[in-house]
């Protein structure tokens, strides 16, 4: 039933993060691997299917890892460490850090709106340089789905600031003399 609501609940459109005592001894998360008992095998199991990450390496009871940070972001958390247990309780409390950009730094930046041109891009070069890249080698550095995807995207637009020329949209606007639709006629 736990993982019915999880599937129904986790959304592939934002970041979903997932905290909490699963109370799952059985999983090895550092391998990726359980027992055949079916709770610990289906929590893993749609853990791999969903694309989340488990942030927790340290055992948060006993020797086990009970308590943990599931995200379908591996770049989400950026710190876990162990704390003191809250109250009588022998689990040990977990602290971490997201790594969010506050409304301040979002309202703060200003959009830097650039205008590729397409027509004078150099396409022999672009297609020589994604030629050499070296892909199986990006794959093994990126293992999960969400990161090489990023790493993917990236070596894109890297691409095209190299072989595409830019120009900045508000100086294009700018030049342009924009008439009254009146006046145009």
């Amino acid at each position: 039933m736990l993982i019915k609501c999880l599937t129904l609940y986790t959304s592939g459109t934002q970041t979903n993060i997932i905290v909490g005592d699963l109370n799952c001894p059985k999983i090895d998360w550092s391998a990726a691997s359980c027992s055949s008992d079916y709770i610990n095998k289906s929590l893993l199991k749609f853990t791999v299917e969903a694309g989340f990450y488990q942030f927790v390496d340290f055992a948060t009871r006993g020797s086990n890892i009970l308590d943990i940070i599931l995200a379908d972001d591996d770049q989400i958390i950026t710190a876990t460490t162990p704390g003191p247990p809250i109250g009588l309780s022998n689990h040990l409390t977990i602290n971490f850090t997201l790594a969010l950009e506050t409304a301040e730094a979002i309202s703060n930046s200003v959009p830097n709106t650039i205008r590729y041109r397409w027509f004078m891009a150099d396409f022999d070069a672009m297609q020589a340089f994604l030629l050499d890249v070296d892909w199986q080698s990006m794959i093994c550095h990126n293992p999960s789905a969400t990161a090489i995807w990023d790493a993917f995207v990236n070596m894109l637009y890297n691409t095209i600031d190299l072989f595409v020329p830019k120009q900045n949209s508000a100086t294009s606007c700018s030049r342009r003399k924009r008439y009254p639709l009146s006046l145009r006629k």
